[in-house]
């Protein structure tokens, strides 16, 4: 994706960090393990954020808005056609944000959070009514 401006990365860093109570992984390493994903392309992110909660989630869009930045998300990074790879600042729910936040049998409804549904819902146990 071309940009028109420079992006100061920085202070788009320094105020997420100051945002959010996840994690904010701007340096070359960090930005270099997500670059890839299950295909064949590469491309490097902005930065990431691994949100700890949805208020961590809307703070963190709230800067990228200022900043006109573009968001990207991911769960396992499995995605076989490049999907989970760009240049945007990406947020990585798979550390934090993975648990079941509602579960009522009787009506078959589940609300869990982004990347359960990722990876959680393959090891679930199933019903056997």
């Amino acid at each position: 994706m071309a940009t028109t401006t420079k992006l100061d990365a920085r202070t788009l860093a320094r105020d997420l960090a100051g945002a959010v109570r996840g994690e904010v992984r701007f340096s070359p390493g960090s930005r270099a393990r997500y670059a890839n994903d299950a295909s064949v392309h590469r491309q490097v992110p902005i930065g990431v954020v691994l949100p700890k909660s949805p208020a961590d989630v809307v703070n963190a869009v709230e800067i990228y808005r200022r900043f006109a930045v573009p968001i990207g998300a991911r769960g396992c990074g499995t995605g076989l056609a490049g999907q989970t790879v760009n240049e945007v600042v990406m947020f990585d729910f798979s550390k934090y944000m993975h648990a079941i936040v509602e579960l009522d049998a009787s009506r078959r409804f589940a609300r869990c959070s982004p990347e359960w549904c990722s990876t959680g819902c393959v090891s679930a146990p199933r019903s056997t009514s």
